[in-house]
């Protein structure tokens, strides 16, 4: 096999191998082979150059994918947190909001005797008030005696 021939087969491997594909690097190989004079030093080196690059690149966008899923398994268990608090909330407001009518409907039924017992002694007097007097007793210093006195209702 002659030079002529490993060149041709070289270039026809990467003008299939780039069919939809451009890149900048594989077209500077291209031109190398095509070339007048080919020296295969240069093609070899730069396809090196290549192979190391891209698998540099490989390295970087599998360390990138690495901490890309951890990041998605982490907001995935937020998620998860977050909807299970949400969930007890809305239990807890469903859980207020029953407290709530029945303390209402306790408030209805309270008030509704109120009334009624108004209506059956309405011209009763409320309770009178009462006053606490504290007075001291001259024979013991330290005690104090409590009484109450009941005080008339005023207007």
């Amino acid at each position: 096999m002659t030079t002529k021939d490993v060149v041709s087969r070289a270039s026809a491997a990467i003008r299939a191998s780039r069919k939809n594909k451009r890149d900048v690097r594989v077209d500077a190989i291209l031109l190398a082979l095509t070339g007048r004079s080919v020296d295969f030093s240069k093609v070899i080196g730069m396809i090196d150059n290549m192979v190391g690059l891209l698998n540099k690149e490989q390295t970087d966008d599998d360390s990138k994918l690495d901490q890309c899923k951890t990041d998605l398994d982490l907001a995935e268990d937020k998620m998860k947190e977050l909807d299970r608090e949400i969930s007890l909330l809305d239990k807890a407001i469903e859980d207020d909001k029953t407290s709530i009518a029945t303390l209402a409907d306790e408030i209805d039924a309270l008030v509704a005797r109120v009334k009624a017992l108004e209506k059956k002694w309405p011209s009763r007097p409320r309770t009178a008030k009462r006053k606490i007097v504290i007075t001291s007793q001259p024979w013991h210093s330290k005690r104090r005696h409590m009484s109450f006195c009941h005080l008339p209702k005023t207007a």
